[in-house]
Protein backbone atom coordinates (compact mmCIF):
# COMPACT_ATOMS: atom_id res chain seq x y z
CA UNK A 1 0.00 0.00 0.00
CA UNK A 2 2.48 2.13 -1.06
CA UNK A 3 0.97 5.34 -2.82
CA UNK A 4 3.04 7.74 -4.62
CA UNK A 5 2.53 11.30 -2.86
CA UNK A 6 3.24 13.57 -6.24
CA UNK A 7 1.02 11.42 -8.09
CA UNK A 8 -2.08 13.38 -6.98
CA UNK A 9 -3.41 15.44 -9.20
CA UNK A 10 -4.57 19.23 -9.18
CA UNK A 11 -4.84 22.78 -11.37
CA UNK A 12 -1.14 23.78 -11.86
CA UNK A 13 -0.83 27.39 -10.98
CA UNK A 14 -0.77 28.30 -14.77
CA UNK A 15 -4.28 26.82 -15.36
CA UNK A 16 -5.33 28.86 -12.11
CA UNK A 17 -4.00 32.00 -13.89
CA UNK A 18 -5.48 31.14 -16.97
CA UNK A 19 -8.82 30.45 -15.41
CA UNK A 20 -8.65 33.76 -13.33
CA UNK A 21 -7.75 35.72 -16.90
CA UNK A 22 -10.70 34.07 -18.33
CA UNK A 23 -13.49 34.58 -15.85
CA UNK A 24 -12.03 38.39 -15.55
CA UNK A 25 -12.78 38.99 -19.12
CA UNK A 26 -16.05 37.48 -19.08
CA UNK A 27 -17.29 39.47 -16.05
CA UNK A 28 -15.51 42.84 -17.57
CA UNK A 29 -18.24 41.83 -20.87
CA UNK A 30 -21.07 40.99 -18.69
CA UNK A 31 -20.59 44.45 -16.73
CA UNK A 32 -20.00 46.44 -19.53
CA UNK A 33 -23.49 45.20 -21.19
CA UNK A 34 -25.07 45.83 -17.94
CA UNK A 35 -23.75 49.22 -17.86
CA UNK A 36 -25.01 49.96 -21.96
CA UNK A 37 -28.35 48.39 -21.06
CA UNK A 38 -29.06 51.04 -18.05
CA UNK A 39 -27.94 53.61 -20.36
CA UNK A 40 -30.80 52.77 -22.96
CA UNK A 41 -32.99 52.49 -20.17
CA UNK A 42 -32.55 55.92 -18.57
CA UNK A 43 -32.19 57.29 -21.78
CA UNK A 44 -35.58 55.83 -23.03
CA UNK A 45 -37.37 56.80 -19.54
CA UNK A 46 -36.15 60.13 -20.05
CA UNK A 47 -38.12 60.87 -23.78
CA UNK A 48 -41.12 58.94 -22.61
CA UNK A 49 -41.05 61.27 -19.74
CA UNK A 50 -40.40 64.35 -21.30
CA UNK A 51 -43.26 63.64 -24.48
CA UNK A 52 -45.78 63.17 -21.43
CA UNK A 53 -44.31 66.40 -20.12
CA UNK A 54 -45.22 67.69 -23.57
CA UNK A 55 -48.58 66.46 -23.72
CA UNK A 56 -49.87 67.98 -20.44
CA UNK A 57 -48.40 71.56 -21.54
CA UNK A 58 -50.13 71.07 -24.57
CA UNK A 59 -53.36 69.76 -22.18
CA UNK A 60 -52.57 72.78 -20.28
CA UNK A 61 -52.97 75.28 -23.25
CA UNK A 62 -55.43 73.73 -25.11
CA UNK A 63 -57.51 73.91 -22.03
CA UNK A 64 -56.65 77.09 -21.38
CA UNK A 65 -57.19 78.31 -25.17
CA UNK A 66 -60.78 76.80 -25.05
CA UNK A 67 -61.75 78.96 -22.77
CA UNK A 68 -60.21 82.01 -24.36
CA UNK A 69 -63.01 85.09 -25.61
CA UNK A 70 -60.08 86.66 -28.03
CA UNK A 71 -56.87 86.16 -29.54
CA UNK A 72 -55.29 89.70 -29.88
CA UNK A 73 -52.00 88.22 -30.85
CA UNK A 74 -51.25 86.64 -33.56
CA UNK A 75 -52.95 88.61 -36.14
CA UNK A 76 -53.89 86.31 -38.85
CA UNK A 77 -51.49 85.15 -40.98
CA UNK A 78 -48.06 85.91 -38.88
CA UNK A 79 -46.47 83.40 -36.86
CA UNK A 80 -45.05 84.26 -33.44
CA UNK A 81 -43.58 83.17 -30.54
CA UNK A 82 -46.01 84.69 -27.99
CA UNK A 83 -49.49 84.17 -27.61
CA UNK A 84 -51.67 87.07 -26.20
CA UNK A 85 -55.76 86.46 -24.82
CA UNK A 86 -58.67 86.84 -22.96
CA UNK A 87 -60.29 84.57 -21.22
CA UNK A 88 -64.08 85.22 -19.17
CA UNK A 89 -63.69 88.99 -17.22
CA UNK A 90 -61.54 90.29 -19.83
CA UNK A 91 -58.80 89.12 -17.83
CA UNK A 92 -55.77 88.94 -20.03
CA UNK A 93 -53.11 86.67 -20.62
CA UNK A 94 -49.34 86.36 -22.13
CA UNK A 95 -47.89 82.94 -23.24
CA UNK A 96 -44.29 83.16 -23.80
CA UNK A 97 -41.21 81.09 -23.84
CA UNK A 98 -38.43 82.97 -21.78
CA UNK A 99 -35.19 80.72 -20.78
CA UNK A 100 -36.53 77.74 -22.06
CA UNK A 101 -39.59 78.21 -19.79
CA UNK A 102 -42.87 78.20 -20.72
CA UNK A 103 -44.74 80.99 -18.97
CA UNK A 104 -48.56 81.96 -19.30
CA UNK A 105 -48.58 85.70 -17.26
CA UNK A 106 -51.80 87.88 -16.28
CA UNK A 107 -51.57 91.28 -17.33
CA UNK A 108 -53.49 92.72 -14.53
CA UNK A 109 -51.40 90.69 -11.94
CA UNK A 110 -47.81 89.90 -12.51
CA UNK A 111 -47.19 87.80 -9.83
CA UNK A 112 -50.39 85.46 -11.26
CA UNK A 113 -47.65 83.46 -13.16
CA UNK A 114 -48.00 79.62 -14.24
CA UNK A 115 -44.92 77.53 -15.51
CA UNK A 116 -46.24 75.40 -18.25
CA UNK A 117 -43.38 73.43 -19.40
CA UNK A 118 -39.34 73.71 -18.92
CA UNK A 119 -36.42 72.71 -21.02
CA UNK A 120 -38.52 74.53 -24.02
CA UNK A 121 -35.93 74.74 -27.31
CA UNK A 122 -38.89 76.54 -29.54
CA UNK A 123 -42.47 77.67 -29.02
CA UNK A 124 -44.20 79.14 -31.93
CA UNK A 125 -47.93 80.04 -32.84
CA UNK A 126 -49.30 80.57 -36.03
CA UNK A 127 -52.77 81.81 -36.62
CA UNK A 128 -54.35 80.21 -39.74
CA UNK A 129 -57.46 81.67 -39.19
CA UNK A 130 -60.02 83.48 -36.66
CA UNK A 131 -60.61 80.39 -34.87
CA UNK A 132 -57.67 78.16 -35.84
CA UNK A 133 -53.67 78.26 -34.37
CA UNK A 134 -51.28 75.67 -35.18
CA UNK A 135 -49.18 75.47 -32.17
CA UNK A 136 -45.47 73.82 -31.72
CA UNK A 137 -43.41 73.26 -28.73
CA UNK A 138 -40.45 71.09 -28.30
CA UNK A 139 -38.72 69.84 -25.55
CA UNK A 140 -35.24 69.66 -25.44
CA UNK A 141 -33.19 67.16 -22.79
CA UNK A 142 -30.43 67.64 -20.27
CA UNK A 143 -28.16 70.19 -21.77
CA UNK A 144 -24.40 68.65 -22.07
CA UNK A 145 -20.88 70.07 -22.98
CA UNK A 146 -20.12 68.56 -26.91
CA UNK A 147 -16.93 68.30 -28.75
CA UNK A 148 -16.28 72.14 -29.18
CA UNK A 149 -16.95 72.49 -25.24
CA UNK A 150 -20.52 74.24 -26.65
CA UNK A 151 -23.30 73.92 -24.46
CA UNK A 152 -26.15 71.57 -26.04
CA UNK A 153 -29.48 69.40 -25.66
CA UNK A 154 -30.57 66.84 -27.59
CA UNK A 155 -34.46 67.06 -28.89
CA UNK A 156 -36.50 64.90 -27.06
CA UNK A 157 -40.15 65.73 -27.89
CA UNK A 158 -41.69 68.19 -30.71
CA UNK A 159 -45.24 67.95 -31.42
CA UNK A 160 -47.77 70.66 -33.02
CA UNK A 161 -51.47 71.01 -32.71
CA UNK A 162 -54.39 72.77 -34.54
CA UNK A 163 -56.90 74.09 -32.42
CA UNK A 164 -59.94 75.73 -32.80
CA UNK A 165 -61.05 77.81 -29.78
CA UNK A 166 -64.62 78.19 -29.78
CA UNK A 167 -65.04 81.46 -28.25
CA UNK A 168 -62.66 83.31 -29.85
CA UNK A 169 -63.78 85.93 -32.74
Amino acid sequence: MNRNINNKKGFSLTEVLVATIVMSMIMGSVLAFVQYAGNIWHKGNEKISSQNYSRMAFELLKQDLLEATEVTTPKVGYITSRLIYKKQGNKKYRLTASQSVLIRTSYKNKNETMRLARNVGKFYVNRISSRTFEISLQINGQEYENDDGAIASDTISSESMVLIAPGVQ
